[in-house]
C-alpha cells in the first residue's frame, strides 16, 4: 500500500485554500512543489516521509501562505470584473441606440402597445442611467485600491462593499435589459415578424448574452470573496 505524500497532502490543502483564484493556484502550486521537493531533498532525514515533513513543517501553514496571495488576486479579478462592466454598459447603450436608428429607417411605429412603451421607456433609461453611474462609481473606488500585503478581514470586508456598488449596477442592467426585452418583443409583434426584425432581435440576443455574462461574473466574484473570508474564519 503506497504511503501518504505529505507534500502531496500539503499541495492539496493549498489548493482548496486558494480556490478564489483557479490560475493562481495551479501556478503556485507547482511553484511550492518545486520548493517543498528542494527542501526535502536538503533535509537529510533517514526517510521520504520523514524528509517532506520536515519540509512542510518548515514552510507554514497553508492558510497563511493562501492569505499573502489572496489580496492582490483578488483586487485585480475585481478591477477586471468592473472594468468589463463598465465595457458591457457602453456595449448595451450601443445596441440599443442602434436598434432605434434601425426602427427610424424602417419607419415602425409602436400599434397597439404605444403604452407599454410610454411606461418602459422611463423604466429603461433610468435603469441604464443607474448601472452607469454605479459601474463607474464601483469602478473608481476599486481603481484607487491599493492591496496589502495579505488578505485581511477589514480588507475583504472593503472589497464586498465595492463588489456591492458593482452588483447594484448589475440589478440595473438586468432591469434596463429585461425592460427592453419586453419592448422589443412588444414591437416585432406590431410590426409582424420578418427578416427585417432579426436586426433588432440579434442586437437584443447580444445585449442579454453580455449582461448575463455580466451577472455570472459578478456571482462568481462574490464566491470567490467568501472562500476567501474563509481563510480567515469571517463572512463578507
Amino acid at each position: 500500500m503506497q504511503q501518504p505524500s505529505p507534500i502531496a497532502d500539503y499541495l492539496d490543502a493549498l489548493a482548496r485554500e486558494l480556490r478564489f483564484d483557479a490560475v493562481l493556484a495551479l501556478r503556485v502550486r507547482a511553484e511550492v512543489e518545486d520548493h517543498l521537493a528542494a527542501a526535502a531533498a536538503d533535509a537529510g532525514a533517514e526517510t521520504t516521509a520523514e524528509s517532506e515533513r520536515r519540509a512542510v513543517a518548515n514552510f507554514g501553514a497553508p492558510q497563511m501562505l493562501a492569505r499573502q496571495f489572496a489580496a492582490a488576486s483578488l483586487l485585480a479579478q475585481l478591477r477586471n470584473g468592473a472594468g468589463a462592466l463598465v465595457l458591457a454598459l457602453a456595449a448595451i447603450y450601443l445596441a440599443m441606440k442602434a436598434r432605434v436608428a434601425w426602427y427610424v429607417s424602417m419607419q415602425w411605429e409602436f400599434g397597439y402597445h404605444a403604452s407599454a412603451n410610454a411606461i418602459g421607456l422611463p423604466i429603461d433609461r433610468d435603469a441604464l442611467v443607474l448601472a452607469f453611474a454605479s459601474a463607474l462609481i464601483g469602478w473608481g473606488a476599486i481603481a484607487v485600491r491599493r492591496a496589502p500585503s495579505e488578505f485581511r478581514s477589514d480588507y475583504g470586508k472593503a472589497l464586498g462593499r465595492r463588489l456591492l456598488i458593482c452588483s447594484i449596477a448589475g440589478a440595473a442592467m438586468a432591469l434596463a435589459v429585461g425592460t427592453e426585452t419586453v419592448l422589443t418583443t412588444l414591437r416585432l409583434v406590431d410590426v409582424g415578424f420578418s427578416t427585417s426584425t432579426l436586426v433588432p432581435a440579434l442586437l437584443l440576443a447580444m445585449e442579454i448574452a453580455v449582461a448575463g455574462l455580466l451577472i455570472r461574473q459578478l456571482l462568481g466574484m462574490r464566491r470567490r470573496l467568501s472562500a476567501a473570508a474563509s481563510l480567515l474564519g469571517d463572512t463578507i
